[in-house]
């Protein structure tokens, strides 16, 4: 029997382990204007995009942030399960 498959963002609606808050930790945060409010994100919620997986520090990175930015593994890579090393980050 073939199990279904379940996206982690998908997955953690159901269990709520990692943070309800699944904003990017890698991603630059949207300035927001006092008269219109936060900037949107040009990326759709349905899009392959935002492909997140949870981090040790209990929120979300996107995938490909994750994989683009040096200081960042994960702990089983051939899975990309958790996403380790946002604390060595250098602010900038």
């Amino acid at each position: 029997m073939v199990e279904s498959y379940v996206c982690d963002l998908c997955q953690n609606d159901q269990l709520a382990e990692p943070s309800l808050n699944t904003d990017c930790v890698l991603c630059p945060h949207p300035k927001k204007d006092k008269k219109q409010g936060p900037t949107k994100s040009p990326v759709h919620t349905d899009s392959y995009l935002r492909a997140s997986k949870p981090t040790e520090g209990m929120g979300w990175a996107h995938v490909l942030c994750s994989v683009f930015v040096p200081e960042i593994s994960f702990s089983d890579a051939s899975r990309l399960r958790l996403v380790e090393g946002i604390s060595s980050i250098p602010p900038y």
